[in-house]
């Protein structure tokens, strides 16, 4: 690709491994949904352009029916619903409401026999309801206690509630010595005088304590 057709942030990127003798590596899926309400497109356009090596077997999934149905959902596929279907993945409802109620009954009720259970929605209305409703209920079931330790403007953080990291940090390290990793999440413990907040990870990787000037919302 030459210089006048490689998007600017590449060229910028590609100048500075190429002065210090570094090689450049892109990584990643350009069938993977873009981001919502921003720009997109780059990796697709540069895997039409370089030379590119592809992954051609799947590791991430148990049972074969459910790789080789990734791979039609990817290239959009309708035979991926029929093998989903097939296989009870699919449950239809007559309306948005009723969607949103089954998800989070099916939450509830995963939560309450001890696995830990996501909930995903198609916008952040519905996120926001259903992050509502999930906390009403950790509340009374007594798993959010206590007064409150942070209070952000628009919430109040409590012994118990779940939060999600956004930034890898490598000088905030966990009890497996791992670092802090962007997608982390954990369950609040308490908080210090200074804001920090001392955190339990949800996937049994020890305990840490996220500095003030790093929570998610400051």
């Amino acid at each position: 690709m030459g210089p006048s057709t490689a998007p600017c942030g590449v060229r910028t990127v590609s100048a500075a491994t190429t002065e210090v003798g570094a090689k450049l590596v892109l990584v990643g899926d350009p069938a993977q949904i873009g981001v919502v309400q921003g720009p997109g497109g780059m990796l697709a356009h540069l895997t039409a352009q370089l030379p590119r090596i592809e992954l051609t077997r799947i590791h991430r999934f148990t049972h074969d029916w459910e790789a080789a149905a990734s791979l039609h959902l990817r290239d959009g596929d309708h035979r991926a619903l029929a093998a989903y279907d097939r296989h009870g993945r699919i449950h239809a409802h007559s309306s948005g409401d009723d969607a949103a109620d089954a998800v989070f009954e099916q939450w509830q009720t995963g939560t309450h026999s001890g696995r830990d259970v996501l909930m995903m929605a198609r916008s952040w209305t519905d996120v926001t309801a259903l992050s509502l409703r999930a906390r009403a209920a950790a509340e009374r079931d007594g798993q959010i206690h206590g007064p409150t330790l942070l209070d952000d403007g628009n919430r109040c953080w409590r012994a118990g509630d779940v939060l999600l990291t956004r930034r890898n940090n490598p000088r905030i390290r966990l009890s497996d010595g791992d670092q802090l990793r962007n997608g982390d999440r954990f369950t609040i413990l308490a908080a210090t005088n200074h804001g920090d907040l001392l955190v339990a990870s949800r996937c049994g990787r020890g305990t840490t304590v996220l500095p003030a000037d790093y929570v998610p919302f400051r």
